[in-house]
């Protein structure tokens, strides 16, 4: 049963990452199409030179997850299509435009296979290596269309004409990597002042934070007094001594404990303050959240010694502002299941996220030990812990999943389900309403 939910979790998610590329697709195929509408003629007749294959590359750049030689044939026909159309639209017919214009469809279709060959989707490119690899594409896919369009042989002459199209191919790559450059640099100027105003305030909060941890220590020192008076007290009732004194310690040993409730009362007052008032910051995209978790779960797993793959999945990108309660439970479950996983075995993580008409859902399944049946009913009561590390005899806290529901169900109003087999590893789902998490979805 545990294995079947898993299989079908899977196919499910397969579905949506190719239903969200083929969107993708035909939105770069779209920008495409509309981007070849500005253009020159080059060489002879109907030859254009368009600001399409600008984009082109750059959107396939931006867009690494779809294919670009799928790409490549739906940009094709939806130049082609729209080309057609105009020209209809301008001229009342359509037919002298269908021959004129079917050749620039070889254009777009080599250059999205000549990019796919090139360009291996899971290396990152250098900037050099990007750049002498479009001007390959548009070299080819260039000579491939004019070839199409009017034989090469009646062309004269043949290095003269080479040499404008080398020379177009170059222009047109280095206007595509000043554009992703310029992108890049964009977008880490946005985060690095997101980053910079973040610091600024993580630095106030634990400034103030500071303040009460001393308020919180000098408690202690009240608190271990009261045990000191309790336990001279309990030693007095034992041994029937003083009994004068009795309710003399006992009213000192009540003032104190009022006192330290009130203190407290205070500190928390002051922490809530903190919370409710200084982290009132901007929220953030899903993938934000994603990027900033792998990143610090990949780092924890190294220093730990696991060795691991860890997935994430997600249908949507939504924008929340309880993105410090949503990163503190999908921490706590991936630290959760890190914890469930050999450390000297390879073990696997996959986060999961898609949503329903009325809520978000979450989940992360590992292949660790599993939870036994008798223990599933106590995993969310506070000290409660199945992992010892055997070495050191220190015992996990315990703190995490009772953490998680506490947030989960009095904070953002959701539920949190586990399906577990012992031996073969353990899902947790938790599903949050979106007129919570997310913002402006009332």
């Amino acid at each position: 049963m545990h294995m079947c939910f898993l299989w079908s979790a899977q196919l499910i998610l397969e579905a949506v990452e190719v239903f969200e590329n083929i969107k993708r697709m035909v939105t770069v195929a779209a920008i495409v199409a509309l981007a070849s509408q500005i253009y020159i003629n080059l060489f002879v007749s109907d030859f254009k030179i368009s600001f399409g294959i600008i984009m082109f590359p750059v959107l396939l750049y931006l867009f690494e997850s779809i294919n670009p030689s799928q790409t490549g044939l739906l940009a094709a026909i939806f130049v082609y299509m729209l080309r057609i159309g105009i020209f209809a639209l301008n001229n009342g017919d359509y037919m002298s435009a269908v021959d004129s214009y079917f050749p620039e469809t070889f254009f777009y279709v080599a250059y999205g296979m000549l990019y796919h060959l090139m360009n291996d989707a899971n290396s990152v490119l250098r900037m050099k290596r990007l750049f002498i690899n479009l001007v390959i594409c548009d070299f080819f896919s260039n000579l491939i269309e004019l070839y199409i369009r009017i034989n090469w042989e009646l062309l004269e002459p043949k290095f003269e004409i080479a040499g404008w199209l080398m020379l177009v191919a170059v222009g047109r790559a280095l206007a595509v990597c000043a554009i992703i450059v310029a992108l890049k640099y964009y977008r880490l100027l946005v985060l690095k002042q997101n980053h910079e105003e973040r610091y600024r305030k993580l630095l106030w909060i634990i400034s103030q934070l500071k303040t009460e941890m001393y308020w919180m220590e000098k408690n202690m020192d009240n608190i271990e007094n009261v045990m000191s008076n309790a336990y001279s007290l309990f030693g007095k009732i034992s041994s029937e001594k003083d009994r004068d004194s009795w309710a003399e310690i006992s009213v000192n040993i009540a003032k104190d404990v009022h006192e330290i409730k009130k203190e407290y009362g205070l500190i928390f007052r002051g922490v809530e303050e903190i919370i409710e008032n200084k982290l009132n910051d901007p929220g953030m995209n899903l993938k934000d959240i994603i990027k900033i978790l792998k990143d610090s779960m990949l780092t924890e797993a190294r220093m730990k010694g696991h060795k691991l793959t860890l997935e994430f999945h997600h249908e949507s990108n939504f924008y929340t502002e309880k993105h410090y309660q949503l990163m503190s439970i999908l921490r706590n479950l991936i630290v959760n299941a890190m914890e469930a996983i050999d450390s000297a075995g390879n073990g696997k993580i996959v986060f999961n996220q898609r949503e329903s008409e009325t809520e978000q859902v979450f989940s992360v399944t590992d292949n660790g030990c599993g939870i036994s049946a008798e223990d599933i009913a106590h995993i969310y009561s506070a000290g409660f812990s199945t992992k010892i590390d055997y070495d050191t005899g220190q015992i996990n806290r315990g703190l995490g999943l009772c953490l998680v529901k506490e947030i989960v169900e009095k904070q953002l109003m959701g539920r949190i389900d586990v399906d577990s087999k012992e031996g073969q590893g353990t899902v947790f789902k938790v599903s949050i309403p979106k007129n919570i998490l997310e913002v402006g979805s009332n």
